[in-house]
């Protein structure tokens, strides 16, 4: 969907434009991988916490299950301040010469130039989703959680 990308892209014009002709802010991707993201679970994972807000005002649910793959199949259930979190110590872990424990995170965070900035941008996601009422998902002691 048009939505997911503007909102990973964090594309304001293009999201604002999506959402003023009713696009679905909470419509999920379907991936091979079944990772069931919705647009605020994309502008999380990417650091867009402009989009998340944008998405936030036209009525997006912040605090939406989506799964991450955690590697070989195996799938963890987060809500975007879980995932924004996540993105959070796993920069931290890698200017410390740590590995990911996520596969996807894992390559996106290989690819993190400026380890400084990136921490800069997922302390203000947390922030803005905080403050919009996100909130962390429960834990009920399944397998498939964090």
């Amino acid at each position: 969907h048009c939505i997911h990308i503007a909102a990973m892209d964090g594309n304001i014009d293009l999201l604002k434009l999506l959402l003023e002709y009713d696009a679905n802010p909470d419509v999920r991707s379907l991936p091979k991988n079944r990772m069931r993201f919705h647009p605020i679970g994309w502008a999380t994972i990417y650091g867009r916490y402009e989009a998340i807000a944008l998405l936030a005002k036209h009525g997006a649910n912040l605090n939406a299950d989506f799964a991450l793959e955690k590697g070989k199949g195996e799938f963890t259930k987060m809500r975007a301040l879980d995932a924004a979190e996540i993105m959070l110590e796993e920069i931290k872990d890698k200017k410390n010469g740590e590995n990911s424990s996520y596969s996807l995170l894992g390559e996106m965070i290989e690819e993190i130039e400026n380890e400084d900035e990136a921490i800069e941008m997922y302390e203000k996601t947390i922030d803005v989703l905080v403050e919009l009422g996100g909130k962390r998902r429960p834990r009920t002691g399944r397998a498939d959680e964090l």
